[in-house]
């Protein structure tokens, strides 16, 4: 997978731990996996000419180099004001991609102006889910697709995030993981759920649930 390099890496909020992809054991297992569902399920998606492919929450901007593999015009949205010092970074590993700032509650882009969102481990931060769902629903192109993980919850499974991280979870989502998917599904058909770890295992919490939804 090709990641943003770790020394090129820009520290954009508090709430940003880009580093973590780079650890070894659960930890960095656990964060990249995150990555590996999105790409499969870019792989279930035909793949159009002059692919229009935006990354909502994209931070320091480490999981862009791969998405810039998956389309013709890449574009990332976030909250905060570095978009100029992560493209810069980009820019250094060949990547060029029109980072702009603003909220995935009021998206700064066309109506139908993208073929493809992805939103990795964002939404749980976003305080109205109900307005961003919409937003991500209005910017889509008839038949267009969204790909967004969010993260797992329960007690045995927050424990553990405790543990591994030292953070806890709730105190960071206050409430809002589990009300992610059912307004995405309100406005967008879902066509693909995956796991990490996979349902196969069925004695494992679920740390991320990776969604595919169609506009129409």
């Amino acid at each position: 997978m090709n990641l943003l390099p770790k020394g090129l890496l820009v520290k954009t909020s508090e709430l940003d731990q880009a580093p973590w992809s780079y650890a070894r054991g659960p930890l960095g297992i656990a964060s990249r996996a995150r990555f590996h569902l999105v790409l499969a399920a870019l792989r279930r998606l035909e793949r159009q000419p002059d692919r229009r492919l935006v990354e909502v929450g994209y931070g320091s901007g480490l999981f862009l180099p791969e998405l810039a593999r998956q389309c013709d015009t890449l574009l990332g949205i976030d909250v905060h004001p570095h978009a100029a010092a992560v493209a810069a970074a980009l820019r250094r590993v060949g990547v060029d991609a029109d980072l702009r700032q603003g909220s995935v509650e009021s998206l700064p882009l066309p109506d139908a102006s993208v073929d493809v969102a992805v939103v990795v481990s964002a939404l749980e931060f976003v305080d109205d889910i109900h307005a961003a769902a919409r937003e991500l629903a209005r910017v889509l192109r008839p038949g267009g697709a969204l790909v967004v993980v969010t993260p797992g919850q329960g007690r045995l499974l927050d424990l553990g995030l405790t543990v591994l991280t030292g953070e806890n979870p709730e105190d960071t989502f206050q409430g809002r993981r589990g009300t992610i998917l059912p307004a995405l599904r309100a406005v967008l058909r879902e066509e693909a759920v995956t796991t990490f770890p996979p349902r196969w295992l069925p004695l494992m919490p679920r740390l991320y649930t990776c969604s595919l939804l169609r506009k129409g």
